[in-house]
């Protein structure tokens, strides 16, 4: 598996990162961790870990994972309101299920990071791709 950069340029007329434009849905870490019974470890049955993980997950089947404001420091530095950059790990752990059963090393790509970030040209989306191998297919 090999991955390339990938760059794409959005309207910047909105004031949030289009986290909605990603299909991810933010789910309240708490609730998770409670559905979860803490970790994957200790919930109950497959069934049960599967039914909590489909509760966090939104229309388009992904799971904001995690979001890093990484224009914070530099912001903090210079009292402006911008670089507005935020880096977002997202995807769904029961894709990630399968493609492990036939690449573990498939799990180095997900959950996905996507780095949203507002120049003056618009908002680009930045995002890791991957290239089909032996290894692993794209169908």
């Amino acid at each position: 598996m090999t991955s390339d950069r990938n760059n794409v340029v959005g309207d910047n007329s909105q004031s949030d990162p289009p986290l909605h434009a990603l299909g991810a849905h933010q789910s309240e870490l708490a609730q998770h961790v409670k559905l979860c019974k803490g970790t994957p470890e200790r919930a109950g049955s497959f069934a049960e870990l599967k039914c909590a993980v489909e509760k966090g997950l939104s229309k388009a089947g992904l799971m904001l994972f995690m979001q890093l404001d990484q224009g914070a420091v530099v912001r903090k530095e210079t009292g402006q309101d911008t670089p507005r950059i935020i880096r977002l790990l997202i995807g769904n752990p029961l894709i990630v299920k399968e493609m492990a059963k036939h690449v573990p090393d498939a799990g180095s790509y997900a959950p996905v990071t996507v780095l949203v970030d507002e120049r003056a040209d618009g908002v680009h989306l930045s995002y890791d791709g991957i290239k089909a191998s032996k290894e692993f297919p794209l169908f």
